[in-house]
């Protein structure tokens, strides 16, 4: 049976007092006075999201403002929007929304909703680069128009600046945020259909553009190229390991040395593009880099430190400024590429390949099954693949 909690008395509450940390003064049904250190006192109701079932905090207000009878009444009335399946802390914020806007809500407003929530599912970096296309190029013109008002003509407007100067990528990542943004606007019931979707042949596509990446045969240029001195023993291993592990610019430049675990690399979801933890199989030449290198930076908290600040990490361009330098003709994250496209010759299972290169799949069940069922394999691969750049590596050096 739930724990019975005796309800809170105006004697009660004035009478508490602040301590070192938050005290929680509970008066059931998720409702709880917050004392803090300061000696404010906040009502806040605790509850479970009804779209995820994730437990969160929405705030009443302070007290004596909001009076004990005030917050119970704001508690049930939270309580019926939880029983409508509705959330009370964005019922909350749509309804000050409505009321600064005069009841209507601007894009500006729904687009903030939007973007604090999607945040959660990308990168920092990627969601404050998506942040800063709208502030640049969309809500000067959009922004204060109720979003229930906007027409494709509007949108067009607003980006064919984008196009004009040239900068049509990030017209395209302009055009599918205004989409995303339009889908949860009618995901949460403020408008009925989705400008950005009708924009068919309106703005110019970008020519598509892949990384430099070398062919199969041209390895030998980036193994003859890495021994000379124009670069430093550190980039020199940091341009291997990528090689090596085919992770990406950012994920190799960070590594931690407490994400090795005997042979295998746990690259935490923070870092992933797609939000997961990756798991990546190490090479015996993999390892053995480990330890040339160890002497370097194994007292430290990341495998390749900046060389500046040994507290932090590599910066994820010094490959590519060293592949410039050597006259290589590729970038860091074409020797993804590079790897991809020798064991896709080479009759790897592409999906295996795939997973080496943390695609992920769009289907969370399966994506779960793959990582534990492909490990073997990506091992062997992955082994294969280190194997093969030896032997180029030997080849090369023995002209």
């Amino acid at each position: 049976m739930p724990k019975l909690v005796a309800p809170l008395t105006t004697t009660k509450i004035n009478a508490a007092k602040p301590g070192p940390t938050v005290i929680k003064l509970s008066d059931g049904g998720g409702l709880a006075l917050w004392v803090m250190p300061t000696g404010k006192k906040v009502w806040r109701l605790q509850y479970r999201r009804p779209i995820d079932s994730k437990q969160d905090t929405v705030t009443i207000g302070n007290y004596p403002e909001v009076s004990l009878a005030s917050a119970r009444e704001r508690r049930e009335a939270l309580r019926a929007d939880l029983a409508a399946k509705k959330d009370p802390k964005l019922e909350d914020r749509r309804r000050e929304l409505e009321r600064q806007c005069s009841d209507t809500l601007t894009f500006r407003h729904v687009a903030q909703e939007w973007w604090d929530r999607w945040k959660e599912s990308v990168t920092p970096g990627y969601a404050d680069q998506v942040w800063r296309v709208l502030e640049a190029n969309v809500f000067q013109t959009l922004g204060r128009m109720p979003i229930s008002d906007i027409r494709p003509p509007h949108i067009v407007k607003t980006l064919s600046p984008m196009e004009a100067r040239g900068a049509l990528v990030y017209l395209r990542r302009a055009h599918k945020t205004l989409s995303m943004i339009f889908a949860f606007s009618i995901a949460r019931g403020l408008i009925e259909y989705n400008p950005a979707s009708d924009l068919n042949g309106a703005f110019k596509s970008p020519e598509t553009s892949n990384f430099r990446a070398l062919k199969p045969d041209q390895l030998s240029l980036l193994l003859a190229a890495l021994p000379k001195e124009d670069i430093n023993f550190q980039t020199r291993c940091l341009i291997k390991w990528q090689l090596l592990t085919m992770s990406r610019p950012r994920e190799a430049a960070s590594a931690r040395w407490d994400e090795i675990d005997g042979d295998i690399w746990t690259i935490p979801a923070s870092k992933m593009k797609r939000r997961r933890d990756h798991m990546a199989p190490l090479s015996r030449q993999a390892l053995a880099l480990l330890e040339e290198i160890r002497p370097l930076s194994g007292h430290l908290e990341y495998i390749f430190p900046h060389r500046n600040n040994p507290k932090a990490h590599a910066n994820e361009a010094s490959a590519n400024v060293a592949l410039k330098r050597l006259g290589v003709p590729t970038t860091a994250h074409g020797l993804r590429a590079l790897a991809s496209t020798t064991l896709n010759e080479e009759g790897f299972d592409s999906r295996v390949v795939e997973m080496a290169l943390a695609h992920a799949d769009q289907n969370s069940t399966r994506a779960a099954y793959n990582r534990a069922e492909y490990l073997t394999q990506r091992r062997e691969m992955l082994q294969w693949w280190a194997d093969r750049i030896d032997s180029v590596d030997k080849e090369t050096h023995s002209q």
